[in-house]
């Protein structure tokens, strides 16, 4: 049976631009920039490509008024602007379209590093018990579903920024987005080559915990 997926689409100031946002029954599945490097400009198509990819056998509807989405809307809003994340902290993801069970438990430890903290891919590895799996938790980062809801952004390279959404080069849009985001946080990063050797403020490592990459 096809699993039913609503969606809409939200011009966020930029750099954040326009999100699809989608979701099933179970909670929001999907935020995706429309825009930047890989982005696909209509929302409908998008989303098509999307359950395309991933084998998803679904029926997709826009639905401009779902409670869900709205919610969803309005606490990016507040967070981007500036207003904290304690309305995004409300809302309810479903990660179990995607992914491999590694990468979903990546997903769910990323939602417990709390806003304006950082982690290390490869402090993340570790602190999962997999401590040569930092490319792994790399590439889980960069095949999330729903950025700025799982905050894949506070996860951050040892010595540098890191990539975003696929990206690595410092003019991209991508990564004008991380540091943006960051920086709503209050994580300044006054450049890409310093990060590393700022004092970071770092994620209690007992609230991480993710199944080995083995």
């Amino acid at each position: 049976m096809p699993v039913s997926i609503r969606y809409t689409a939200y011009a966020f100031p930029s750099p954040i631009g326009v999100l699809l946002i989608a979701a099933t029954k179970s909670g929001i599945c999907l935020v995706k920039y429309l825009d930047g490097t890989s982005g696909e400009a209509s929302p409908v198509k998008s989303l098509l490509r999307w359950t395309k990819t991933h084998k998803i056998d679904a029926a997709v509807m826009e639905d401009k008024e779902d409670s869900v989405l709205s919610d969803a809307v309005r606490a990016i809003e507040a967070y981007v602007g500036g207003e904290g994340n304690a309305k995004m902290d409300c809302l309810v993801v479903d990660l179990s379209v995607v992914g491999t069970t590694f990468q979903r438990s990546v997903w769910n430890a990323l939602q417990k590093i709390p806003a304006g903290t950082t982690v290390t891919y490869a402090e993340l590895a570790s602190l999962g018990g997999s401590p040569g799996a930092s490319r792994a938790v790399g590439n889980a980062n960069r095949s999330k579903p729903i950025p700025i809801i799982v905050p894949c952004h506070r996860c951050v390279a040892s010595d540098g920024l890191g990539g975003y959404s696929g990206a690595t080069d410092a003019e991209s849009i991508e990564i004008k987005r991380k540091v943006f985001l960051l920086d709503v946080e209050g994580v300044k990063r006054t450049s890409l080559s310093n990060i590393g050797r700022e004092k970071r403020k770092r994620v209690d490592a007992s609230i991480l915990k993710y199944v080995k990459a083995c």
